[in-house]
């Protein structure tokens, strides 16, 4: 963590850095620290996908479906060609037992990306 905070001290408006070293606050159970981060970095830009994203596996590990269902809807109103959270957000979907949104966001995220239809079938057999 060191070298990310050396790294926010040179780049203090660096929102890759932020949600990188974000993410790497999650891995380490450490979510107030890392929702800090994220949250700065949307401060900075408030279309850096990358921090909507962590914010979403922040409130999916809390627990808060719905929350992290709103972050990743941000993700692609701000990026439609953005696959993998359609993906993510219709397996989130497929959890709350919302069968016909968690269709539709798999059918977009392989309209995107066909590639996609594999990792799909393995969440829908969930």
């Amino acid at each position: 963590m060191l070298d990310y905070a050396k790294a926010i001290e040179l780049e203090p408006a660096n929102t890759w850095i932020l949600a990188t070293r974000g993410e790497a606050y999650l891995k380490q159970k450490a979510l107030k620290e890392a929702m800090a981060d994220f949250d700065k970095a949307i401060k900075i830009n408030p279309k850096f996908e990358m921090a909507y994203i962590g914010r979403a596996i922040f409130w999916e590990s809390k627990g808060d479906l719905p929350k992290a269902i709103s972050e990743l809807t941000k993700v692609v109103e701000i990026n439609p060609r953005n696959a993998n959270a359609y993906a993510e957000r219709g397996r989130l979907r497929r959890f709350k037992s919302d069968l016909v949104h968690s269709d539709a966001d798999y059918a977009k995220a392989i309209e995107i990306n066909p590639q996609l239809r594999n990792v799909i079938q393995q969440y829908r057999r969930r």
